[in-house]
C-alpha cells in the first residue's frame, strides 16, 4: 500500500448496515457498534473486506458485483457470518460494497484480501478498534 492509498483508505467512510441500523467504522478508533456486534455474535474479531476493484484499479459494475458475489460464497464456505456494508472515498471518487465478517481472523482476512487482489483490509480484535492492514508486504 503506497502512502496515497493509505491516506485515501484512512479517510474513506466505512458504513455498515445491520439490525441495529447504519453505523461507521473508522480506522484506529473504538467502535461501540462493533463491540456490540462482536458480543452478540460471540466472536472476538472481525474483518472488513471487499472484492471490488482489485489492485485499486476500477472494474465495471458488473465485474465488481460478480467478484463480490464470489467473495460472499467464499466467506459462507468458511462458515463465517457477515453483514453488508459500503465504503466510499472521502471525495466520492469510488464506492465499494463490503462485508464485515465476524470471527474472521487477520490471517484469513489477509489471505482472502490477497486472493481477491485487495491492497488492504480492516481488522479488529476484541477491543473493537479496526486497523488498516496491508495485504501485501512492501518491496
Amino acid at each position: 500500500m503506497n502512502a496515497n492509498q493509505e491516506l485515501a483508505f484512512r479517510a474513506a467512510r466505512y458504513c455498515i448496515a445491520d439490525l441495529q441500523g447504519e453505523w461507521l467504522l473508522q480506522p484506529d478508533c473504538h467502535s461501540p457498534h462493533l463491540s456490540r456486534l462482536l458480543a452478540r455474535s460471540g466472536q472476538h474479531c472481525a474483518s472488513l473486506i471487499t472484492a471490488f476493484n482489485p489492485s485499486a484499479l476500477p472494474c465495471t459494475d458488473e465485474e465488481n458485483e460478480q467478484r463480490q458475489a464470489y467473495l460472499r460464497r467464499r466467506v459462507e464456505s468458511l462458515g463465517l457470518a457477515f453483514v453488508e456494508g459500503e465504503s466510499t472515498a472521502a471525495d466520492g471518487s469510488w464506492r465499494e460494497s463490503t462485508l464485515l465478517c465476524t470471527g474472521m481472523t487477520l490471517h484469513i482476512a489477509l489471505d482472502l484480501g490477497r486472493e481477491f487482489g485487495q491492497v488492504a483490509i480492516l481488522h479488529s480484535g476484541s477491543d473493537a478498534v479496526p486497523h488498516l492492514c496491508a495485504c501485501w508486504s512492501p518491496g
